[in-house]
C-alpha cells in the first residue's frame, strides 16, 4: 500500500536536521535575517526542528510552516531531538563571546554540544561570529564544550577565523565566509509597503531621513547629550528628519527603544521613534531604503542599511562592528571619543557631500561580501544532500494505488484554487482512477477536468443535518474501494472528516489544520489519530496555493508551482463568443463585474460610485442569486451600460464570459479566482478575514483594503458591520481600477496592494483601530500603494450620499452602545 507515510518525526529510524538555538524569536531582527539567508542557500527539509525563544512569536511566520519550532528552554525535548538528528546546525549569531556572561552562550551551548558528541551526532557551526576570549574561565568553557564537539566552522570574517585558531581549532576545520544576513531575500517592491508605513506614523519619505539605532549599554550621559546636539543640528540646520529605529525590540532599559527615548528627550527638535515592532528583515531593509544616512550601534542594523543601499556610520560598540567595517573595506566607523569631540556631525556632513562616490564603493563591497557568504555551505553541502535523499524516501510505496478519493466539500473558489493538484496526483501516481466528492453545484467544474474519472456530489446543507443522507453518501464512497482518501482542505470541518474517515479507504490523509470551520479542539483531537497521516503546518498567513504544494509533498510528490485552474469546453467558449457578438461587446472595453460573495461581510456597497467614473466601458454583471438581489437594490445607481447575467449562467459559462473581458472587478469571491485561473487581470475589494491566505497570489491582481487592527479574524467579525470592507473609500477603488485598466490595455502585468491611509479612516468607539499591515504572508512581487488622497472631487449628489452615510454611521454607533448597555 502506498503511504507507509512516515512523517519525518514519526519514524524513529529516520535521520533529520535539528537547528540549535542562537537567538531566533527573542527580539533581535538580525537572527531572523541569518536564518533567512541560510534558507536562500539551502531549504531545510520538512520536519526540521528549530529551537526558538518563543514558538508563538509572530515574527517566525516568515519561515515555512513545514518546520517544527520548539522552546529552547525545554532541555529534555531539545536533547531528545538532538539525539534523533542526523546533524545539528548552529546557524548564525555570535556563538563564542564573553561580553554578556559566561553562561550564555558558552556554557549553555557547550553543554548541548557535549551531549551531541556523546551521542555521536555531528554539530556544524554555519555563518557564525567568534569573539576574542580573554577570561580564563571563558577559554576553559570553549575548550570543554566547543573545541572537540563542533565538527566544522564557517565564520563571518577573517577576524573570527583568527580567534578560532587562537583557541586551538584546526585550520582545516574553518572557512572564512560572511554573515548569512547578507543573503537576506529582498526585493525593491517592498518599498511601497515601507513608504505607507512611514507616512502612517508621520514621516515624510520625500524629505531626507537620518535613521538612528542606538543601544543603552554603550551610552553614558555625555554621549547622549552630544548625540542629541548633533541630531538637533541635522534636524534644524540641514532640514532632515531624525528617526530612531529599534533593531532589538525588547522594552527593557538595556535595549534600543529605551536608548532612543533617552536621546530624543534631550533634543530640542522633535524626533520620531519608530514603534519597536518585530519587523521582518525584509521590512526593516525596506524602511531603511528611505533613509539617506544611518547611525548604527548594531552589527545587523549596519548590514540592513547597506542592503538597503543606505550609507551607515557605525559606532565601535564591540569588536564585531570594527570587524564588520573592515570586512566591507573600511565602511565608516566612529568611536565614543569621536562623538564627544564633535566629529559625528562632521562625518554626517562629509558623507552627504561625497554621497554618490561612497555609495558606489559600498555597492562593490556588498557584492563581494555576498559572494563570500555562499561559502557557508562549504563543509555541509554533501551531508545535506545525502540527508535530503533519505528524507525524500519518508513516503514509501509498497504497492501502486489504483483508486484515489479526492474529498473537497468547500466552495467554488476553493475548487478553482485546488483543482490544479489533480494533475500532479495523476502524473505522480501514474495510471490511477481519481474519484471526487464535492457539492452539487460545483460538480460541473470537475466534469470538464481531464484528470477526474468519476464524481459523487451531494447537498452539503442537508448532509450536515440529516444522518440518513450522510450514510447514503458514505455507502457510495465505500463502493469505490479507495486505496487512499485525500482531504486536502486545510481548514477541515466536521462533515469533511466524517466522509474521509468513513470512506473505507485503506489510507486517509489530511491537514492538521485550524479551528475555523466549526472544528472544535475536542473534535480535532478525537479525529486526529483516526487519520493515517496528518500533515502539520503552523501559521495562518501562508498562501493557500503554497499549502496545496505542501500537501502534495506530504504524500510523497514533488510538485511544481500549483496554480488555479478551470477547464472550459467548446460549448462554454461558444456561449461567451455569441453573447459578446449579439451585444456588440469588445474585450478591450468590457469589465466582468462580480459584486456578490459567499460571506455577506465581503459585499461592498459603493461599487457603483467607482464604476460610474468609467462611462466608456461596458459592464457584464455575473454571479448567482445573491447578485440578483444586490442589483435589484442598487441597479438604478449605475450610470454605465451594463448587462446583467446574474443567476443566468452555469459556472463554466460565467468563467467563459470572464475570459473574454478586459478585466475582472468585484469581491473576494469565486469570480476573482476564475479570472486568475484564466489569466484575466482583476481588481479585488479585499477584507481582512484571511490576510495573505487567498489574495493576492499572481502578478496581475490589484487589491484594495483598509488595514485594521482586527485583521485575521477568519470572518468571525465581532462588529455590527465588517468595517474592513465597509470603510473602504470608493476613491481608492476608482484609482486602483483606473491603473489596472491601463495595465490591461497595454498588456502589462502588475500586482498592486492598495492600502487606505489613516487619514481616510474615521476611528470611533465602535470601530476597530487603523493599523498598518505587516508584509508577512503577502507576495514579494506586489507593489504597495499607500492611498491618502481623495481622488476626484465628489459631485453634489455624492456629497448628499456621504452626509446620509454619516447618519448611518451615527445609527450604527447608537446600536453599538445600546448593545453594550444591554437594552436590546
Amino acid at each position: 500500500m502506498i503511504i507507509k507515510t512516515y512523517g519525518i518525526s514519526d519514524n524513529p529510524g529516520m535521520k533529520k536536521i535539528h537547528v540549535s538555538f542562537t537567538g531566533l524569536g527573542a527580539g533581535n531582527i538580525g537572527d531572523e535575517a541569518m536564518l533567512s539567508g541560510f534558507l536562500s542557500l539551502y531549504k531545510l527539509p520538512h520536519g526540521t526542528t528549530v529551537e526558538v525563544w518563543d514558538k508563538k512569536e509572530k515574527a517566525l511566520r516568515i519561515f515555512s510552516p513545514c518546520y517544527e519550532f520548539v522552546d529552547f528552554r525545554d532541555e529534555a525535548l531539545c536533547r531528545a531531538l538532538c539525539k534523533e538528528a542526523g546533524m545539528v546546525l548552529l546557524i548564525g549569531s555570535t556563538i563564542v563571546a564573553e561580553t554578556e556572561s559566561l553562561s550564555w552562550p558558552l556554557e549553555v551551548l557547550g553543554n548541548k554540544h557535549m551531549f551531541c558528541k556523546e551521542n555521536g551526532v555531528p554539530v556544524h557551526a554555519v555563518g557564525v561570529g567568534v569573539d576574542k576570549l580573554i577570561m580564563p574561565q571563558a577559554r576553559e568553557l570553549f575548550q570543554r564544550g566547543f573545541l572537540n564537539s563542533i565538527s566544522s566552522w564557517t565564520v563571518r570574517s577573517k577576524v573570527s577565523r583568527e580567534n578560532l585558531l587562537n583557541l586551538g581549532v584546526k585550520p582545516e576545520n574553518i572557512v572564512s565566509a560572511a554573515d548569512l544576513a547578507w543573503l537576506t531575500p529582498y526585493k525593491s517592491t517592498d518599498n511601497g509597503w515601507a513608504r505607507g508605513f512611514l507616512l502612517s506614523i508621520g514621516i515624510n519619505p520625500d524629505i531626507p531621513i537620518l535613521g538612528v539605532n542606538v543601544v543603552n549599554s554603550s551610552l553614558n550621559n555625555l554621549l547622549r547629550e552630544r548625540m542629541a546636539e548633533v541630531f538637533d543640528y541635522v534636524s534644524g540646520k540641514m532640514g532632515w528628519q531624525v528617526v530612531f529605529f529599534c533593531n532589538e525590540i525588547r522594552d527593557e532599559k538595556h535595549f534600543d527603544r529605551a536608548a532612543a527615548t533617552s536621546i530624543a528627550k534631550r533634543m530640542k527638535k522633535a524626533a520620531i521613534i519608530v514603534p519597536n515592532v518585530y519587523f521582518t528583515p525584509q521590512e526593516m531593509i525596506a524602511l531603511l531604503s528611505f533613509c539617506h544616512i544611518t547611525v548604527s550601534f548594531r552589527y545587523h542594523f549596519t548590514v540592513f542599511s547597506m542592503l538597503a543601499a543606505t550609507l551607515p556610520v557605525s559606532f565601535q560598540r564591540a569588536e564585531k562592528l570594527a570587524e564588520l567595517t573592515e570586512d566591507v573595506n573600511g565602511a565608516l566607523l566612529i568611536t565614543p571619543d569621536d562623538i564627544v569631540n564633535g566629529k559625528l556631525s562632521d562625518t554626517i556632513i562629509n558623507v552627504d557631500a561625497h554621497y554618490d562616490e561612497l555609495k558606489a564603493k559600498q555597492q562593490v563591497s556588498v557584492s563581494d561580501v555576498k559572494l563570500r557568504a555562499f561559502n557557508n555551505l562549504y563543509f555541509i553541502r554533501e551531508t545535506l544532500n545525502s540527508l535530503e535523499m533519505s528524507l525524500q524516501s519518508a513516503v514509501l510505496v509498497e504497492k501502486q494505488p489504483v483508486q484515489i478519493l479526492w474529498i473537497r466539500t468547500d466552495d467554488i473558489g476553493d475548487c478553482v484554487l485546488s483543482i490544479g493538484m489533480l494533475r500532479e496526483i495523476k502524473q505522480g501516481f501514474g495510471n490511477v482512477c481519481i474519484s471526487v466528492l464535492c457539492q452539487n453545484h460545483i460538480a460541473e467544474l470537475y466534469e470538464s477536468c481531464p484528470f477526474v474519472d468519476r464524481i459523487i456530489s451531494f447537498d452539503k446543507k442537508r448532509a450536515c443535518s440529516d444522518i440518513a443522507y450522510q450514510m447514503e453518501i458514505i455507502q457510495k464512497l465505500r463502493s469505490l474501494n479507495a486505496d487512499i482518501a485525500l482531504n486536502s482542505v486545510y481548514s477541515r470541518e466536521p462533515i469533511t472528516d466524517i466522509f474521509t474517515l468513513q470512506s473505507g479507504a485503506k489510507v486517509t490523509v489530511g491537514f492538521d489544520g485550524d479551528l475555523v470551520n466549526n472544528m472544535t479542539p475536542e473534535l480535532r483531537k478525537e479525529n486526529a489519530p483516526l487519520y493515517t497521516k496528518l500533515i502539520k503546518q503552523c501559521g495562518t498567513s501562508l498562501a493557500e496555493l503554497k499549502r496545496h504544494e505542501d500537501f502534495l509533498q506530504g504524500i510523497g510528490l514533488m510538485p511544481g508551482a500549483i496554480k488555479p485552474a478551470i477547464y472550459l469546453t467548446e460549448e462554454d467558449i461558444t456561449y461567451a463568443d455569441r453573447f459578446f457578438a449579439e451585444n456588440g461587446l469588445k474585450t478591450s472595453t468590457t469589465i466582468a463585474f462580480f459584486p456578490g460573495a459567499s460571506h455577506p461581510g465581503k459585499i461592498y456597497k459603493q461599487y457603483h460610485l467607482a464604476l460610474n467614473h468609467f462611462n466608456g466601458l461596458d459592464v457584464v454583471i455575473l454571479g448567482g442569486e445573491d447578485v440578483e438581489m444586490i442589483m435589484k437594490k442598487t441597479g438604478a445607481d449605475f450610470k454605465v451600460r451594463f448587462f446583467d447575467l446574474s443567476g443566468k449562467t452555469t459556472l463554466r459559462q460565467c468563467a467563459a464570459i470572464i475570459s473574454r473581458c478586459l478585466i475582472y472587478f468585484g469581491a473576494d469571491s469565486a469570480g476573482a479566482h476564475m479570472s486568475c485561473a484564466l489569466g484575466v487581470p482583476c481588481v479585488v475589494v479585499l477584507g481582512g478575514g484571511h490576510v495573505g491566505r487567498f489574495f493576492p497570489y499572481n502578478k496581475s491582481t490589484t487589491t484594495v483594503s483598509v488595514p485594521l487592527e482586527c485583521y485575521g479574524c477568519n470572518w468571525q467579525c465581532k462588529y455590527n458591520v465588517c468595517h474592513c470592507v465597509d470603510a473602504i473609500c470608493y476613491e481608492m477603488v476608482c484609482e486602483a481600477l483606473k491603473l489596472a485598466i491601463e495595465d490591461a490595455q497595454f498588456s502589462r502585468n502588475k500586482c498592486r496592494v492598495f492600502l487606505q491611509g489613516k487619514t481616510l479612516y474615521q476611528e470611533t468607539g465602535y470601530r476597530p483601530g487603523w493599523k498598518w499591515l505587516s508584509m508577512v504572508g503577502l507576495p514579494d512581487f506586489g507593489e504597495f500603494v499607500y492611498f491618502s488622497g481623495t481622488g476626484t472631487a465628489a459631485s453634489d449628489g455624492n456629497m448628499v450620499k456621504r452626509l446620509s452615510r454619516r447618519g448611518i454611521e451615527w445609527m450604527r454607533f447608537l446600536v453599538f452602545k445600546l448593545k453594550r448597555w444591554r437594552l436590546f
